[in-house]
């Protein structure tokens, strides 16, 4: 296989943490590869397509349990596109309370409507919590839902 990178001696990383923002980018670019960290170089692995992988993750129960808790709802749209633009034009998902910021598919969580896309900051463990967060400034008619 082809050499692709070699880490310098004394980079800042380490292999593992290398590792993992490598295989992190591949999935968020929908890459349908696995880099692997071995002697130095990463080589490709080929995988099934992105989708056949989301599949098998969906079918385990983990992704209702995450969804479990109070988010805080900062808008909803029917393309996920739109809900991207808000979700940036609030400064990104470093943004928020702290529980993480981003754009959720309604469709994955029970109490939400589904064919929605939404900007959501939480899930938060109580709905005080969540309304103890400051969004009403930046959006008046954010609101606080439950996720199971």
């Amino acid at each position: 296989m082809p050499r692709i990178w070699k880490p310098k001696p004394f980079e800042c990383m380490t292999n593992k943490v290398t590792l993992g923002l490598i295989a992190a980018g591949a999935l968020i670019l929908g890459a349908t590869h696995v880099f692997a960290l071995e002697a130095g170089t990463v080589f490709e692995r080929p995988q099934p397509p992105l989708e056949e992988q989301l599949g098998s993750i969906r079918s385990h129960n983990f992704e209702v349990a995450q969804a479990c808790g109070h988010y805080i709802i900062l808008g909803c749209f029917k393309s996920r596109s739109a809900a991207r633009a808000r979700l940036r034009s609030l400064g990104g998902s470093m943004v928020g309370g702290g529980a993480g910021t981003y754009v959720v598919n309604t469709d994955d969580y029970p109490n939400f409507r589904d064919g929605w896309y939404c900007v959501a900051d939480g899930p938060y463990a109580t709905r005080s919590e969540a309304e103890s967060i400051a969004w009403k400034e930046a959006i008046p008619d954010a609101y606080v839902k439950s996720g199971c």
